[in-house]
């Protein structure tokens, strides 16, 4: 076979691959741990009744709350307004709400029923995120072979000229 160069379809191919890749597992790691655990959640969660204890308006409008599984109390956060726990202005600290937990790590837990924010988070790792990433793939060739061409030209400039083809 030919050798693969950033001019041969091959190689633009595997550019195309390891960017795909490279920004693929940059991009989910931060999701990743989030999504396993409202997977347990939503797959294996037992749902128990918890007292809100704080609310946190310059945090995403979340609420902080308390649940006890046997003589233990676990302290918990999340969102408000999904998963039947009422909108932040309308929930008050001293509420009960219903909190869902994992039995054998009741530390991971979520107000209310997970499942919601569990299939979000999915489309977003498993379909939004993929998509942007194969089009950031699909741009690749393309913005190295700017980078290639004009080495002078600031970083910004040069990935904007390659990209809109000035």
């Amino acid at each position: 076979g030919q050798m693969a160069t950033f001019d041969s379809p091959r190689g633009r191919w595997f550019i195309r691959a390891a960017a795909f890749i490279a920004a693929y597992l940059f991009l989910s790691q931060s999701f990743y741990p989030q999504w396993r655990e409202l997977q347990a959640l939503a797959w294996r969660g037992v749902v128990s009744s918890g007292r809100v204890t704080a609310k946190e308006p310059m945090n995403h409008q979340s609420i902080r709350y308390v649940f006890d599984v046997g003589a233990n109390q676990y302290a918990g956060s999340g969102p408000t307004g999904k998963g039947g726990i009422p909108e932040f202005a309308r929930i008050t600290v001293g509420d009960v709400i219903p909190v869902t937990y994992v039995r054998d790590k009741p530390w991971i837990s979520w107000p209310g029923n997970p499942r919601q924010e569990f299939y979000e988070v999915s489309l977003f790792l498993f379909v939004l995120l993929p998509a942007a990433c194969l089009l950031l793939a699909a741009l690749a060739p393309r913005a190295l072979q700017g980078f290639r061409d004009r080495p002078s030209e600031s970083g910004l400039r040069k990935l904007w000229r390659t990209l809109t083809r000035q």
